[in-house]
């Protein structure tokens, strides 16, 4: 569990789950309080995250078995993330704020699949230790969910503004970059072309 690719992993699971909840959590209030959006209007429009994620669920599959390569999902979501959640509240046409808003589930689509699938794949790690692994990666990612929201409204209350919290929150998915960059190429496209199996 305290490996460092499992670290790694962890760190880019929590910046993309923070995101999520944070943003699933507050945009609802947000788009209700300052840009005066009835809030069962405003919630509609956040539930297109969720569901976004769910539906591209079996398409994300597909595009990763294709692909046969995790990194580069991992590096292009902490790239995008952070650009459609600040274009979710930053963009003044609500329209194209909710076009964010929908590529935000769309990316967090992609990117957990191959976040699940990498502790399978992992060199080093024995079959008998993916759990463990996973159960590292995703108590992070949950960590972080629960962290996320809370740290929203707190700091905005002390500030009476959501752009400051939105902003920090919205950048943490870049450790997803990191993650992308110093994790081992796991797919069946890795460099000697055979992902290393789990060992028993």
């Amino acid at each position: 569990m305290l490996n460092g690719n499992t670290l790694l992993l962890a760190a880019g699971m929590a910046g993309a789950f923070a995101v999520f909840i944070g943003f699933s959590s507050w945009l609802p209030a947000y788009y209700n309080e300052v840009r005066g959006i009835p809030l069962e209007r405003a919630s509609l429009v956040v539930a297109l995250l969720p569901l976004m994620a769910a539906v591209l669920n079996p398409v994300s599959g597909l595009i990763q078995s294709r692909l046969g390569k995790r990194k580069p999902m991992l590096t292009m979501a902490g790239l995008t993330l952070p650009v459609f959640a600040l274009g979710s509240f930053l963009v003044p046409s609500q329209i194209i704020a909710t076009v964010c808003v929908m590529c935000l589930g769309a990316i967090f689509s992609i990117f957990i699949v191959a976040a699940l699938t990498i502790p399978m794949e992992l060199p080093g790690v024995k079959s008998s230790s993916v759990g463990l692994v996973t159960a590292a990666v995703l108590t992070m990612g949950n960590f972080a969910g629960v962290v996320s929201p809370i740290f929203v409204g707190s700091l905005t209350d002390s500030l009476g503004s959501y752009t400051v919290p939105f902003c920090i929150i919205a950048l943490v998915p870049l450790t997803l970059v990191i993650a992308g960059l110093f994790l081992p190429e796991t797919g069946k496209r890795a460099t000697n072309g055979i992902p290393k199996p789990a060992t028993s």
